[in-house]
């Protein structure tokens, strides 16, 4: 099974990603990278959550992967389809596109077009979904699932939750998200291909919650929660 990576060049996870699957003998082909890029905001808020505690690992470093990396002007493009297809690739893996993707790209892979999302879906959909969770005395983890025209509602192939420690505060807990999201992805990955998954093939989702950004008085309690050990889901 031919694997495509969707990106953006500033990606903090793409690094992490790469090395991460070819160390679990998941080799990717090739690297879409479209010119939209991380925003300083964008940036600014991924050093927020994790206290700039993540080891971006630079694309120099992983030189010995020798993955061959493409441009495109836009991941939607007719000139990415093309490119997906004549690569001949057959499943591809959101590893932080910026872009909503949409018909014909979901379809221009065979087995169809994977994310993991930080969230327990169907239940937390959409935007801060790590956040949410917390202050609802939720579950907090990753899903991986085919992508789908609508936001986080694709067919799930696989998820896990975390339980944390009374020591993990907010900027611990965006980090074992973080990091937890490339075993989920490569699991998934897994499946899919012991399975013969496809996006038409896998059951679609139960009916599902949207989140919109959650405000900063909530996050407050998110982080006072954490702070305390009063979060349901810290152990010993």
């Amino acid at each position: 099974m031919k694997i495509g990576f969707l990106s953006s060049i500033k990606s903090p996870l793409l690094g992490y990603y790469l090395r991460g699957f070819f160390d679990r003998g998941v080799p990717v082909e090739a690297v879409l990278l479209d010119e939209k890029t991380f925003s300083a905001k964008e940036e600014g808020l991924f050093q927020e959550r994790t206290r700039g505690q993540w080891c971006v690992e630079t694309l120099y470093d992983l030189e010995k992967l020798a993955v061959p990396f493409y441009f495109v002007k836009d991941h939607n493009g007719d000139a990415c389809i093309d490119l997906i297809k004549r690569l001949g690739l057959d499943l591809l893996v959101n590893a932080t596109t910026l872009r909503i993707l949409k018909h014909p790209v979901l379809d221009a892979a065979p087995r169809g077009v994977l994310n993991c999302h930080p969230g327990m879906l169907p239940g937390y959909r959409g935007c801060t979904c790590v956040e949410w969770a917390i202050y609802e005395d939720q579950p907090v983890g990753n899903t991986a699932h085919f992508m789908s025209p609508g936001i986080d509602e694709g067919p799930i192939v696989y998820q896990e939750s975390i339980r944390f420690s009374k020591q993990d505060d907010y900027h611990a807990v965006r980090l074992k998200v973080y990091r937890q999201s490339l075993g989920v992805l490569v699991k998934a990955v897994r499946r899919i291909e012991r399975e013969n998954l496809t996006c038409a093939n896998t059951p679609a989702q139960a009916q599902g919650r949207y989140y919109r950004v959650i405000d900063d008085k909530k996050l407050h309690t998110v982080k006072d929660k954490l702070k305390t050990g009063s979060y349901t889901y810290q152990g010993d």
